[in-house]
């Protein structure tokens, strides 16, 4: 079931770790992933090695995708989160010893792919809005 929904964590980990990485440490990535892994029970500690290996494919394009515009950045996160399912997929196969269908792991990344724009145009709102006025309370907590 969780397999043809959007990959929402990684949608907002790639828009934060675009706009502002600092924001996201690598510590909460990682317990981010942990909590997914239990939720979802898939193999403990795999959602966070792939959170933070998305986080480092995304830190050293950063510069590349910064200032390109948004369909670049939409292509790059289309890109980065096919390797990440794609690892995802064969590193479940290989836990389970059996073949993982593909079908649902394509459906999941176009789902995800097709909610970029309403997940950045969200973010950026809510940075706009909410992190602007309040981010020098939360820095300081």
């Amino acid at each position: 079931v969780t397999s043809v929904l959007a990959a929402l964590p990684l949608l907002a980990l790639f828009y934060w770790s675009l706009t502002k990485p600092s924001r996201l440490g690598l510590p909460f990535i990682a317990m981010a992933g942990l909590l997914q892994d239990v939720l979802l029970s898939t193999p403990f500690g795999l959602s966070a090695i792939l959170w933070l290996v998305f986080r480092l494919l995304i830190l050293t394009q950063r510069k590349q995708i910064l200032g390109q515009g948004f369909v670049v950045a939409w292509v790059s996160c289309a890109v980065m989160m096919f390797v990440v399912l794609g690892l995802q997929c064969m590193a479940v196969g290989y836990n389970t010893g059996y073949r993982v269908a593909l079908a649902p792991v394509m459906m999941q990344w176009s789902i995800s792919v097709l909610l970029y724009p309403v997940t950045h145009a969200v973010l950026t709102r809510i940075e706009r809005r909410f992190y602007r006025k309040y981010w020098h309370i939360l820095k300081h907590a």
